[in-house]
């Protein structure tokens, strides 16, 4: 694993049911990456095996953009905001780059 600190914009999809997603859209911290995923820092409480999109900047106008399985998420209590969450997710695809405008 490798120092990384950047804030990315995520979206995790929830299925309800068959037929209704709900899709919650945030910032968070990622404090570290290897090839193989992230730690992130963030006010969501992923459940384990929920699929979260996150994307990061790239010089320019460029981003990128990773699928990740939630592997654990760990409560971390902040005094000003209540709990945030230590998310630790798995590359499952990615990465793509594309220009955002």
């Amino acid at each position: 694993r490798k120092d990384y600190r950047c804030l990315c914009s995520y979206e995790a999809i929830e299925t309800v049911d068959e037929k209704f997603s709900v899709i919650t859209q945030g910032k968070a911290f990622a404090l570290n990456r290897s090839t193989e995923g992230m730690l992130l820092f963030m006010a969501l409480a992923p459940h384990v095996k929920q699929l979260i999109e996150v994307h990061t900047s790239r010089s320019g106008w460029g981003r990128t953009v990773n699928i990740f399985e939630t592997r654990w998420a760990r409560p971390v209590p902040v005094e000003s905001l209540g709990n945030l969450y230590l998310v630790r997710c798995r590359r499952i695809f990615g990465p793509c780059h594309y220009l955002s405008f």
